[in-house]
C-alpha cells in the first residue's frame, strides 16, 4: 500500500535461488546496493536503489542468451 513502504522488512536476496530457464529474465525490488553487476547468467537484477541514492540501471539486451555485466548501463541518482 502507498505510504507502507517502512513496514516491509530489510531482507537479503535468497542466494540460493537457481533461474533455470534459456531466456534471461531481469527483475527489481530488492535494493541492491555497491557495484552494479548481474550476479547470473540469464537472471538479472537491475535494482540498485535509485530511490534511496543509488544507481538507474538498464540492460542493452540484443537477443543474447548470456547475459553480459559490458551491456549494463547505469546513471547515478547524484547526477
Amino acid at each position: 500500500m502507498e505510504g507502507e513502504e517502512h513496514r516491509l522488512p530489510d531482507a537479503p536476496l535468497p542466494t540460493l535461488f537457481h533461474y533455470d530457464d534459456e531466456r534471461p529474465v531481469f527483475f527489481g525490488h530488492y535494493w541492491l546496493n555497491g557495484t552494479p553487476n548481474l550476479g547470473g547468467r540469464r537472471a538479472a537484477c537491475l535494482d540498485y536503489s535509485v530511490a534511496k541514492g543509488g544507481e538507474l540501471l538498464a540492460y542493452r539486451w540484443s537477443g543474447e542468451p548470456i547475459l553480459s555485466d559490458a551491456n549494463i548501463v547505469s546513471v547515478s541518482s547524484h547526477g
